[in-house]
């Protein structure tokens, strides 16, 4: 179960520190996109951090590991574990709104997993999926 956690934890973090990093190759590798892009990034990465009360990475990775969820991270720092779903839905909604406008999604995968989102990331929060799942 803890390896699960701190698996959905880092796929959390890398969410987020990637969400400003989706851009076509043409633009990323233009210096001023880039530059946006990084800051887009690690203001990405503030809010996680600001949603679940955490001071850095390495404050969340060791809840992680000690197998709290991010909501018991959030909820333990003063901070409602609705900001962290939130923030998460959001960003990956976005993801999949940039995958879809680049053909990469049709628009009826998009609607179907923009419809899912908001429950997986409710269970990914409170690690519900990887204590309800077997191996």
């Amino acid at each position: 179960m803890i390896k699960r956690l701190i698996t959905v934890g880092t796929l959390a973090i890398t969410m987020t520190m990637s969400t400003g990093l989706t851009k076509s190759n043409a633009e990323a590798l233009q210096p001023r996109h880039v530059d946006v892009d990084n800051h887009e990034a690690a203001a990405d990465l503030d809010r996680f951090l600001a949603a679940l009360g955490a001071s850095d990475q390495q404050q969340i990775s060791d809840a992680l590991y000690e197998g709290r969820s991010l909501a018991d991270i959030a909820e333990a720092n003063g901070k409602p574990a609705q900001d962290i779903i939130e923030l998460q839905v959001a960003q990956l909604s976005e993801q999949l709104y940039l995958r879809m406008a680049s053909g990469q999604l049709s628009p009826s995968d998009y609607y179907a997993q923009l419809k899912e989102l908001p429950a997986i990331v409710y269970e990914s929060v409170y690690g519900i999926a990887a204590e309800s799942s077997t191996v």
